[in-house]
């Protein structure tokens, strides 16, 4: 599973087993809104105030949830009252976790920087095989937009 970037103002598509699922457009450069067509439902992710750092979450034009940043860069998704935390872990060998309530771990993000187009690809690793895939693909959606968002901060500092 990877998601892959396609252009340098954030778009990126998500891939299994080299077949694409989707493609998430951002409207143009340095926008944080950001929309995708998954199994007929239109997903658009929308910034909630002026810091970037919350996000409405729209499916079909309503409200179904929220991406938090919280002070330590980790993003907080609550989609359809359920929460997932993605959180950056190690140093040396970066990556992202996403946990549920529970603290199980549903993914394993590893990026990888191409440094011809400068832009990241992230491996994908699933650790919860009981889940949904349908729902696997949506948080895949969420998770692409987070961890963007986190590398973008990270590489301006």
């Amino acid at each position: 599973m990877k998601i892959k970037s396609i252009s340098g103002k954030g778009n990126f598509k998500i891939e299994i087993d080299d077949k694409e699922f989707l493609e998430l457009s951002y409207k143009n450069w340095f926008s944080s809104n950001a929309k995708t067509k998954f199994n007929d439902t239109e997903i658009e992710i929308k910034p909630k105030n002026i810091w970037n750092t919350t996000f409405d979450i729209f499916h079909d034009g309503k409200d179904v949830g929220d991406i938090t940043f919280n002070w330590m860069s980790n993003a907080v998704i609550d989609i359809n009252e359920n929460k997932y935390l993605l959180k950056a872990i190690g140093f040396l060998n970066f990556q992202f976790e996403l946990i549920d309530e529970n603290q199980d771990r549903i993914f394993l993000i590893k990026p990888n920087l191409n440094w011809k187009k400068m832009k990241y690809d992230y491996d994908i690793k699933v650790i919860a095989e009981n889940e949904d895939f349908n729902k696997l693909i949506e948080l895949l959606i969420y998770v692409g937009f987070g961890a963007n968002l986190h590398m973008t901060a990270t590489m301006k500092q």
